[in-house]
């Protein structure tokens, strides 16, 4: 049977719904990439100073109550598939403490932690949080190197009660080249009735939506997402490029998890990030309504 935190990640709720969901975040997610809180801050600050300034802008994410689901990428140093351009390393930062007082902080506002595990050992990182009550973990896809590793992480990820959801990187980077998708679905397929959540990058690795490529409005991008999911039950997440203006895109193509930094935390036209969210989720609102219509 599956728990709460499994349930919440993996059964899509746009079965039932209505305006007040929506608005309320409870249709469509918002999950805060954390990292790019980072991006804003004096690399010169102590690790302390650091985890503080999180903590705080997590803080007032949580008492605005729209947002049930918070989102930890972390980059550490053996993971090989960053591009030469990639993100700082901060596995120091959201260490195993830190990833502790951010859980306990959440669950006082009934929200979960999707952990996003950048490392070529996804395995040895999982046993690593094993005690930790996350909602999902997400982890690199391409690193795995058999179906026997797979079905390992997946038994990880499960036995702590957690989503599982691997990552399925569209575009890649100057260092990786995906494989193509008839070969991903192949490789997973023995697996999707244990998969939550699929999650697509559907930008570079690491990249910000301030220097997105607009994958997000490409008929490639539709195609690809539609190929995994015609036959998937489970939820999907997706990653890389998500804006305001761009959340209309994503619905159609059937998220309903979005993960999104930098619009939310370093926002080009200066909103809060409480107005961000409210801002997306009423754009939420409008393309469902338009999906209802069609």
């Amino acid at each position: 049977m599956k728990n709460n935190r499994e349930i919440f990640y993996g059964t899509s709720a746009l079965r039932f719904y209505n305006k007040k969901d929506v608005i309320n975040g409870k249709v469509i997610k918002i999950n805060p990439a954390l990292i790019t809180i980072l991006d804003k801050l004096d690399e010169s600050l102590d690790i302390d100073t650091i985890q503080g300034k999180v903590i705080e802008e997590v803080e007032i994410l949580l008492k605005q109550g729209n947002i049930k689901t918070l989102h930890v990428d972390i980059n550490f140093d053996d993971y090989s598939n960053f591009g030469s351009d990639g993100p700082s390393l901060n596995s120091h930062i959201f260490n195993i403490s830190f990833l502790e007082r951010l859980n306990t902080i959440a669950g006082l506002y009934e929200v979960f932690l999707n952990v996003h595990l950048l490392t070529d050992y996804p395995k040895i990182h999982i046993k690593e949080i094993k005690h930790i009550n996350v909602g999902a973990v997400c982890f690199q896809l391409e690193v795995v190197k058999d179906r026997q590793e797979l079905k390992e992480i997946i038994g990880e990820i499960i036995e702590m009660g957690a989503c599982v959801s691997p990552v399925i990187e569209v575009v890649g980077t100057d260092r990786f080249i995906p494989k193509t998708k008839k070969e991903i679905l192949e490789f997973i397929s023995p697996f999707q009735d244990k998969i939550g959540m699929l999650t697509f990058q559907v930008e570079a690795t690491g990249a910000r939506s301030s220097n997105s490529f607009g994958m997000l409005n490409s008929k490639e991008i539709a195609d690809y997402i539609n190929y995994f999911t015609r036959n998937f039950d489970g939820t999907v997440q997706m990653q890389g490029g998500i804006t305001t203006e761009t959340i209309k895109s994503a619905i159609k193509l059937g998220s309903e998890f979005l993960v999104c930094g930098t619009e939310i935390f370093n926002n080009k036209l200066g909103y809060s990030s409480m107005e961000v969210i409210e801002n997306m989720l009423k754009e939420a609102d409008k393309a469902l309504c338009i999906e209802r219509k069609e």
